[in-house]
């Protein structure tokens, strides 16, 4: 691919570049999506702002632009997907890096408000609740997750699991 279109697509996913040439890659991206902006602000160059910090892991900056793409087109669904795609890898870094599952609950919930049928979202909910042993509240988002995605394996095994953390051997021998 040549020219400016290269620079929309994000260069973060593509294995193909080193360090170097992603950061270069992502540092023009932002400079032509700034440019955008002045001319016309718009949601391209907003999604891809907020594409950029994505990739740089600037979380809550990449919300921001994410935002003020659904500012100017309410129902754009891709920046709704990448929002929830943020604050479920911001949860998961808040929650398996930094150990704190309070903080990855609280962001997790946040994807909610984006989509409150995201089963990927309902099951790290559970497994926030799970590592602090709080398994009735894992219990709820687990089934709720197991609702919406009852074919996940993965769901279902974090489903059976609660089950028998909590002495209820019948429900988890019961999911098949």
């Amino acid at each position: 691919m040549t020219g400016v279109l290269k620079y929309f697509i994000n260069p973060a996913i593509d294995t193909s570049l080193s360090q170097t040439e992603k950061n270069r890659d992502l540092d023009l991206s932002e400079k032509y999506s700034e440019q955008s902006l002045k001319i016309k602000p718009g949601v391209s160059a907003y999604n891809n702002l907020g594409n950029v910090n994505f990739s740089r892991r600037n979380f809550a900056e990449a919300v921001s632009y994410y935002q003020k793409a659904l500012e100017e087109v309410k129902d754009f669904d891709i920046s709704k997907r990448n929002i929830i795609n943020v604050f479920i890898v911001w949860g998961k870094e808040e929650g398996e890096k930094n150990n704190n599952p309070e903080r990855a609950r609280q962001l997790l919930q946040q994807a909610l408000q984006y989509d409150e049928n995201n089963s990927d979202v309902w099951q790290l909910i559970g497994i926030s609740y799970g590592v602090q042993s709080n398994y009735a509240e894992a219990l709820k988002a687990f089934e709720k997750a197991y609702s919406l995605a009852p074919t996940s394996e993965a769901i279902k095994h974090d489903l059976k699991t609660t089950y028998m953390n909590m002495g209820l051997k019948e429900k988890a021998d019961a999911l098949k």
